[in-house]
């Protein structure tokens, strides 16, 4: 059983502060306080400070204690941990087959100006599907993946494939020649940091490639049509202008945004057998009756819409 203070701070000022115990998983209880500042403004937090007695046992027991020793308190929360039943579902259910992928190809290459020598950053690079993407699209461009989550690195097989996040990308100055982000900038806890750290390893004019839904642009995504509660959770993500005001305090200049289409599902009745909640941010973010609702109806609709399900998700092109 786990213990710890979870602390609720709105605008930099600590409302309340309360000890939970529950016989839920750490996963789980975090989950919960997450839920809970979902439809938050930005500057509403939640900060837990572990009070868990195994502080040696911590980095394998709780992932609650991840960011330090009991009492230290995490400064920001993730959303999604990524541990085993996450990366699971997520690499069950979210890879795309290339026909559904053509669009995307075409967008990258159009944007990145594909060159053999070239090396390619895949940061948050999940399960490799889009690190083998581009090794097979472009051949002579280097792609190295970088991923956070040791659940997701266990399921990778691409190479090469290191541990590093949005804040330590664990390589050198100047020394990549395009960066890709695909849905993971909402993951990301610090956009300041993260631009600056890109901006270290890229050379001069090397773009950022941003594959993301952001806050306020989720009407050409299906999902929110069967859980329309979930938006509260999508914006509470970066929008556009956040992001790339961030990058350009960094020293990025010109910024473009576009929808770039893709065959999600080959029928929204395939959608609905194949949906993992675990896979999703913003379903694990909504309440248990919303997302029963929203599989009912789900599951109501795919029994007559027999069309494949296309959805369109942003493009944010930074240099």
């Amino acid at each position: 059983m786990l213990l710890i203070a979870v602390e609720l701070r709105v605008d930099g000022m600590a409302t309340h502060t309360r000890a939970v115990r529950s016989g839920a998983t750490p996963y789980s209880l975090s989950r919960n306080a997450r839920r809970a500042s979902a439809g938050s403004s930005p500057s509403t937090w939640i900060r837990y400070r572990t009070l868990c007695p195994y502080p040696s046992q911590c980095l394998t027991r709780h992932s609650a204690c991840l960011a330090g020793p009991p009492g230290s308190w995490l400064s920001r929360m993730a959303r999604i941990a990524y541990h085993d039943a996450d990366a699971e579902a997520f690499a069950a259910t979210r890879h795309l087959t290339d026909d559904g992928l053509t669009a995307w190809r075409a967008a990258v290459a159009r944007h990145l100006a594909p060159r053999a020598g070239m090396r390619l950053l895949d940061l948050g690079a999940g399960t490799g599907a889009w690190a083998r993407a581009f090794t097979d699209w472009f051949p002579g461009v280097e792609v190295v993946a970088v991923e956070p989550s040791a659940a997701m690195r266990a399921r990778c097989a691409f190479a090469p494939l290191v541990a590093g996040d949005a804040g330590h990308i664990p390589l050198a100055d100047g020394s990549l020649d395009g960066a890709w982000l695909s849905t993971v900038i909402h993951h990301v806890p610090d956009l300041a940091a993260t631009a600056r750290e890109l901006r270290r390893v890229l050379r001069p004019d090397a773009p950022v490639l941003i594959r993301s839904a952001f806050a306020g642009r989720h009407e050409a995504i299906t999902l929110f049509d069967y859980f329309p509660e979930a938006v509260r959770v999508l914006d509470t993500y970066p929008g556009v202008a956040d992001v790339a005001s961030a990058f350009a305090d960094a020293g990025f200049g010109a910024a473009t945004v576009e929808q770039v289409p893709q065959v999600t599902a080959p029928s929204l009745r395939e959608a609905a057998a194949g949906l993992r909640r675990e896979a999703h941010t913003p379903l694990q973010l909504i309440t248990d009756a919303e997302y029963a609702a929203g599989v009912q109806r789900l599951r109501e609709a795919a029994q007559a819409d027999t069309r494949p399900v296309i959805d369109a998700l942003d493009l944010l092109v930074l240099r």
